[in-house]
């Protein structure tokens, strides 16, 4: 397989402690943008998988041929491959992957889940449209309105340039399924959201509290991080936060 870059790669660190995190990236995305969180779970002592969602990290068009049950099958292949080796898998996803992690965490059982800036509701009301453009067009780039990654945050900003409207259709409608079945993560839970995500409306997070059946849960706003706040001034927060959680859900 031919990656877009060699960090677009799904990675595995072997950790110390028997526990194992699988990290989830988002759409149109790659394991890159997990890495920097799983070096630092990693000499937590876990052993941190990155998966690769099917149709990213390689060309494009691969997305188009891709669905919502593509990546959940990566994302339950990444569980079940922890799971070999490890006697309790945590889950951690980042915007649609902590969509595929939700939906996962309802058929699992998971030591513990954490979802970051995960859209239950979009910021762009144009996204319903895209129902009607999968039949005119194919696909679509990002807008980009805000500043770029800087200094090692820089080298893991690997994704597609765009994304295909096909998938995002397929997007919307996990979203759709993923929301009526919240109730479903029964988990320690952790959920993240920035106040000032461009992609994702805030009140997101507190849908996601409000709608699952945790009993141990807990909402960390996020005050000036864009949506992908791991490549962002904020991502030491959320890699102590993270680590604090699954070490207490252990």
């Amino acid at each position: 397989m031919t990656y877009l870059d060699p960090l677009a790669a799904p990675f595995r660190l072997e950790g110390s402690n028997g526990e194992g995190v699988l990290v989830v990236h988002g759409f149109g995305g790659t394991p890159a943008h997990l890495r920097m969180l799983g070096e630092h779970l990693n000499a937590g002592g876990y052993t941190v998988l990155g998966a690769l969602l099917a149709g990213h990290g390689t060309d494009l068009e691969h997305m188009e041929d891709t669905g919502r049950r593509d990546w959940l099958d990566s994302t339950r292949g990444g569980f079940r491959a922890l799971s070999e080796d490890c006697r309790r898998v945590h889950l951690f996803g980042f915007s649609m992957g902590g969509l595929l992690c939700l939906s996962l965490a309802g058929e699992e059982s998971p030591a513990s889940l954490t979802t970051l800036n995960t859209p239950i509701k979009l910021r762009d009301r144009r996204w319903p449209l895209t129902h009607l453009l999968r039949y005119v067009e194919r696909f679509r780039m990002w807008e980009s309105d805000g500043p770029e990654p800087e200094g090692e945050a820089a080298r893991y900003a690997v994704q597609y340039e765009g994304f295909s409207v096909r998938a995002a259709v397929e997007l919307l409608d996990l979203l759709r399924e993923t929301k009526a079945r919240l109730y479903e993560v029964t988990c320690p839970l952790l959920v993240i959201q920035s106040r000032v995500d461009e992609s994702v409306r805030p009140i997101s997070g507190e849908i996601i509290m409000r709608r699952t059946s945790s009993f141990r849960r807990e909402l960390l706003w996020l005050e000036r991080s864009r949506h992908n706040s791991l490549l962002f001034d904020e991502r030491q927060i959320i890699h102590d936060k993270v680590l604090e959680h699954i070490t207490h859900s252990s």
